[in-house]
């Protein structure tokens, strides 16, 4: 806060379906981000049901909660964080962005506007 002041903060969270509230949880995260697979597993010990199909907004958008639906066999509508901004034109004529590039999964390279190869080089794995 602005004038030094630290205050509580509560992140609440609402699982819906079909209009009626079916889960909620109230957690100290300040990031929507990790707060998704707690509910969701907390949801699924109480109800004894794994939602096959889930919608989140942008601020849960992250690796991690990619990964947990895979894992799960879930499905899973998260709006991109960037989806706004990759609608305008500015964004689409971007030629540096991945976003703009066309890959090509057998050879592991992106391709550029201009035809050129884009190629890892190097790779590194943090432990």
């Amino acid at each position: 806060m602005r004038n030094s002041q630290l205050k509580p903060v509560y992140n609440v969270q609402l699982g819906v379906e079909g209009e009626y509230i079916t889960g909620l949880d109230i957690s100290g995260e300040r990031s929507d981000q990790l707060t998704l697979i707690p509910f969701l597993d907390r949801m699924e010990t109480y109800t004894g049901h794994q939602y096959e199909d889930v919608t989140a907004d942008a601020g849960f958008e992250s690796e991690e909660n990619y990964t947990y639906f895979e894992s799960k066999g879930q499905t899973c509508y998260i709006k991109p964080q960037n989806y706004e901004r990759s609608k305008t034109k500015k964004f689409k004529s971007n030629m540096s962005l991945r976003e703009n590039m066309t890959y090509d999964a057998e050879k592991d390279e992106y391709t550029c506007q201009n035809g050129k190869k884009l190629k890892a080089v190097y790779r590194k794995t943090y432990i």
